[in-house]
């Protein structure tokens, strides 16, 4: 009984250290796809001359959820609740959806270029985040997991 009760302590706190992990590295993903989307957009606008909202009818399905819900939200002009990001990104990730489509082409992929730098910091940031603390956090779980079964034992 004893034997089962340390398995599925360690099993319960390597599910919480993987689930903190988990969110670093979607958060990575996040920034990733929006560096591709900016770019994507940026093609579409320079070279197609498409409209905002055509564009974003044929990205659907190509970016992760979280990307996916601000372009149906903003398709929908409503809101997307998410919990991946903190108020500050999210409202930056607002910001840039709702700059597109008011400027010129020449004006709009300035605009573009712009957020996609912001976003390639950020995903150098989430990426360095992933990798210290996210690792360490899942790291400290298996250990405090471990700890936890020889006190018990």
């Amino acid at each position: 009984m004893k034997l089962f009760l340390i398995v599925v302590i360690n099993i319960a706190f390597a599910c919480v250290g993987y689930f903190i992990f988990d969110n670093y590295r979607r958060k990575k993903k996040f920034y990733s796809d929006m560096v591709d989307f900016c770019g994507y957009l940026s093609n579409e606008i320079r070279f197609n001359k498409n409209d905002i909202r055509k564009i974003f009818l044929s990205l659907q399905g190509r970016f992760n959820s979280e990307l996916e819900g601000y372009l149906q939200a903003f398709l929908n002009y409503s809101t997307y609740n998410q919990k991946l990001l903190n108020s500050v990104e999210n409202d930056e990730i607002i910001a840039f959806l709702k700059s597109l489509g008011k400027f010129d082409v020449d004006g709009e992929i300035k605009n573009i270029n712009k957020y996609q730098e912001l976003f390639t910091k950020k995903l150098n940031n989430a990426s360095e985040q992933e990798r210290t603390r996210g690792s360490a956090i899942f790291k400290i779980f298996i250990i405090l997991g471990l700890l936890v079964s020889i006190i018990i034992f």
